[in-house]
């Protein structure tokens, strides 16, 4: 049997599929964070069971069904049967809040399995309503948007059944040979399979090198420094394998000095921890809206001031956006540049607080128009290094300017960590120990966020 998920995955890559079949996948088990996700997910389905119990008075909602059409299976969200016109309509449930491709061909697999044991008449995607916000309980028939799938089925059913077709025989295959694997490494679920023996330096760092990184993958070429002088590059790729050949940083110094010079003291280093979750906590909050519940904010007054730190942790079951923004406002000034590390994240997350804080929206936006975004020194090429291996993200500029802070020292180490700890916090059933070990650590994750943009600007301003 080849069932949907296996279809997804040879889209995904043909080699992915094979590893899945055939016991090669090295995925570790799911983390807290994931399994929360997956509960969220159900959570998301579970709601949409009492929508689509009120659609067709009279008719009889189906959840779960399995069908079978010769060697492929397709376990179906939801089949809603209209006796007085003897049709069924299948109604497919994804917690997320636009339609995409995959979306598409989730459906077109399933419209063929359906299609060959059924009378069908229309498939639904149900999808979360981005545009709801939550006052009082969630209201389901608000909560959820329908898109009809009629039109698009139609165009993909050929092509889904010749691929289908591929896609069980690759399955089939005793040796991979022959098979294409994907072209990231870092979320790659068989790398032993896809990229083996990968270089210090791969292709794969390559900004937006996209189908390329398959061209050259075929040609035999996975290094950056054996890509031949003739394969088309745009200028900014041929730029980065250029200083990886090189083997040395490249440095605008004069351009960092530009950029730092706009900056006015005091200077402030922000850092907000956030959750987003699919169904909104708070009244007022749209699905995935960000809940702001932690900043980490460093001061300097003056070049020769001391360093000064302030940060705010909420920890209640109830809207942190007031008591945040409050304790915010006490410690940051009306003056001064206030530096982040990716400006449309803390533009976004002023915003949304804004919404949830009105009486502070002069100063949330206030905050906005004196971001300076850190990383724009690096994704606009001022400063580039090998051995950020393509990425600005701080987690890898940090270890090449300021090595000494180590994130693999503190027992919360990413953002998702910090979205978990502070949910088993606030809704989990900690004993008291536990949960001051958690707040410990969200108060030093954050903190390490700030004093790390302080150490690449401190090494940016002595250049």
């Amino acid at each position: 049997m080849l069932t949907k998920t296996d279809f997804l995955h040879y889209l995904e890559t043909p080699l992915h599929l094979w590893a899945e079949r055939h016991n090669r996948l090295e995925v570790q088990a799911p983390t807290p964070f994931q399994q929360r996700l997956f509960q969220q997910g159900q959570q998301v389905e579970d709601l949409a069971h009492e929508f689509l119990s009120t659609r067709g008075e009279g008719s009889e909602l189906q959840r779960q069904v399995r069908l079978v059409d010769g060697q492929f299976e397709a376990w179906l969200d939801y089949l809603l049967y209209d006796s007085e016109a003897g049709v069924y309509d299948l109604y497919e449930v994804k917690s997320g809040t636009s339609l995409n491709k995959e979306h598409e061909y989730d459906l077109a697999f399933q419209a063929l399995v359906c299609s060959a044991n059924l009378p069908m008449r229309d498939y639904y995607l149900v999808l979360v309503n981005r545009e709801y916000v939550r006052y009082g309980a969630i209201d389901r028939r608000q909560f959820f948007k329908l898109e009809k799938l009629n039109e698009k089925l139609k165009i993909l059913r050929e092509e889904v059944l010749v691929r289908r077709q591929h896609a069980l025989e690759t399955a089939q295959q005793k040796e991979p040979d022959g098979l294409q694997g994907c072209s990231a490494p870092d979320s790659c679920p068989c790398p032993t399979l896809c990229h083996p023996d990968l270089p210090q330096y791969p292709i794969y760092d390559l900004p937006r090198l996209g189908k390329k990184a398959l061209e050259l993958k075929a040609m035999g070429v996975t290094a950056i420094e054996d890509i031949p002088d003739a394969f088309p590059l745009s200028d900014t790729q041929r730029a980065y394998a250029e200083l990886v050949m090189g083997g040395r940083p490249q440095i605008d110094i004069p351009g960092i000095r530009q950029q730092l010079a706009e900056l006015e003291y005091p200077l402030y280093f922000l850092d907000y921890e956030t959750v987003n979750p699919a169904l909104p906590l708070f009244d007022g909050y749209h699905p995935y809206d960000l809940v702001v519940f932690q900043y980490s904010l460093h001061m300097l007054e003056r070049p020769d001031a001391e360093l000064q730190h302030y940060e705010c942790l909420v920890l209640e079951a109830d809207n942190p956006a007031p008591k945040l923004v409050n304790a915010l406002v006490n410690v940051l000034g009306p003056h001064g540049s206030v530096m982040v590390w990716n400006r449309s994240f803390e533009e976004r997350c002023n915003r949304t607080m804004a919404q949830q804080a009105p009486e502070y929206t002069d100063f949330l936006e206030g905050v906005n128009a004196r971001l300076f975004d850190l990383m724009n020194i690096f994704s606009k090429h001022y400063y580039l290094h090998p051995d950020f291996h393509g990425s600005t993200s701080l987690k890898r500029v940090l270890p090449v300017l300021a090595p000494d802070l180590d994130y693999n020292q503190l027992e919360i180490q990413d953002g998702e960590q910090a979205m978990q700890a502070w949910w088993e916090v606030v809704f989990g059933e900690l004993l008291p120990s536990k949960r001051f070990q958690k707040e410990r650590a969200l108060l030093a994750y954050c903190k390490q966020d700030t004093l790390a943009m302080v150490a690449i600007w401190r090494e940016l301003a002595g250049l």
